[in-house]
């Protein structure tokens, strides 16, 4: 009852971005072009909204005469002036942190969270995961299992802004992040473990420990499949430590912090199955949600075959730096555009930049976003094509990166 009572609030707390993404289905442009000149309005006094003239921006083609389009490189020197401790760069919201991701080169990108960003980010979530319940509403009475990533990517450089993951800085507000810590199988403080060996063998150990798990969200099928094989190697060790409420590890960790309680019965009941039985270790899983474009799609058939039971979700386009479209129900054509989430343009193969309501089924695009994290005209770097409609929000399939001339 307890985990079907959060998982109602949750749903309810959703309620309000989950109509607002329906009302803008049918008018995308007012909606967008009322995001665009929010921005304009409140970062006109930013050192980037004075350079580029914020203030007298009057019309979507005046934003696109003052404001040149760029990839992440050509913003470093204001991401620079954000890692000094400089304030009022890129946004007049204050930077939480800046999160680490790797470039399409290997090179490091440090993307500016703001509270705005996350709320952006959240009204993405909202009618997806409200739809997920939908779908599967005995979700609502049992655990979720949200795939996190220790944090490997090592920058040396000294910041006054948090480089790397802060709990307040999930895509989740923050009471709601508080609120579904309590439903979530493992905890998001694994993130600061540096070993990747202790990182999977704990992720296991309180996968197993999870006898009601309903939901998993992943983003590569690949990455939970090879987790799931160790299992094997892990077995004996994950049921004595599941058995005893200790940890099986040569690395030296705060086993107080990482601990979980003792489940004998537990235990005693997975030791009579083999450790690649995984529908009998997880018998109520119902939805896997990760990706399943590009190179994923062999993964994810091998990910259904492990879990019969359960429906596999396609993931929507969703990068560090925004959110873009999500899944509604398990059709792969529809994965409407997070139209309430950021200001988006679609360049065409003539170089032509399109709105959201200019777009055409079956034509290919490649997307530029502005965010309230303080990335405009931003080069996302991915190539999207039409697949379908979702009333008048198009749908998007991604298809690569966009060919370098």
């Amino acid at each position: 009852m307890f985990k079907t009572a959060i998982n109602a609030l949750w749903y309810l707390g959703n309620i309000p971005n989950s109509y607002a993404f329906r009302k803008a289905a049918l008018h995308p442009e007012r909606v967008q072009l009322a995001k665009l000149f929010h921005y304009l309005k409140s970062n006109a006094y930013t050192e980037f909204g004075q350079q580029h003239n914020f203030k007298h921006i009057k019309t979507f083609s005046d934003y696109q005469k003052c404001v040149p389009i760029r990839d992440y490189n050509e913003f470093r020197p204001w991401i620079q002036n954000i890692i000094e401790g400089k304030a009022n760069i890129l946004t007049s919201d204050n930077v939480l942190c800046l999160m680490p991701t790797s470039g399409a080169t290997g090179d490091i990108k440090l993307i500016p969270y703001t509270h705005e960003l996350q709320k952006e980010f959240s009204q993405g979530v909202a009618p997806w995961i409200n739809n997920v319940f939908k779908l599967k509403p005995t979700i609502m009475s049992g655990s979720s299992y949200w795939s996190i990533a220790p944090n490997l990517i090592e920058y040396n450089q000294k910041s006054a802004v948090k480089i790397g993951y802060a709990e307040e800085s999930t895509y989740l507000t923050n009471k709601i992040h508080e609120l579904i810590n309590s439903v979530i199988a493992v905890p998001n403080s694994l993130i600061k473990l540096s070993s990747v060996d202790s990182f999977n063998y704990l992720t296991l150990l309180y996968l197993i420990a999870c006898n009601d798990l309903r939901f998993i969200s992943v983003w590569h099928p690949y990455y939970f499949s090879q987790l799931l094989e160790q299992l094997e190697g892990y077995w004996q060790s994950l049921l004595h430590d599941l058995a005893t409420g200790s940890i099986s590890l040569n690395e030296k960790i705060d086993i107080k912090e990482f601990r979980i309680q003792p489940v004998p019965k537990r235990s005693e009941e997975l030791a009579k199955l083999s450790a690649n039985q995984y529908s009998r270790i997880w018998p109520e899983l119902s939805l896997i949600s990760c990706w399943g474009e590009g190179n994923s799609v062999y993964a994810l058939k091998s990910l259904a075959q492990k879990f019969p039971q359960a429906i596999i979700q396609e993931k929507g386009l969703i990068a560090t730096e925004a959110f873009i479209s999500f899944p509604l129900g398990v059709n792969q054509n529809i994965k409407p555009i997070s139209v309430n989430s950021h200001f988006f343009e679609f360049i065409n193969d003539k170089g032509q930049s399109k709105l959201v309501n200019e777009l055409r089924q079956g034509e290919e695009y490649n997307l530029v976003v502005s965010t309230a994290g303080g990335l405009y005209r931003y080069f996302l770097q991915d190539r999207i094509k039409v697949v379908d409609f979702f009333y008048n929000l198009p749908c998007l399939r991604f298809i690569g990166k966009p060919a370098v001339n």
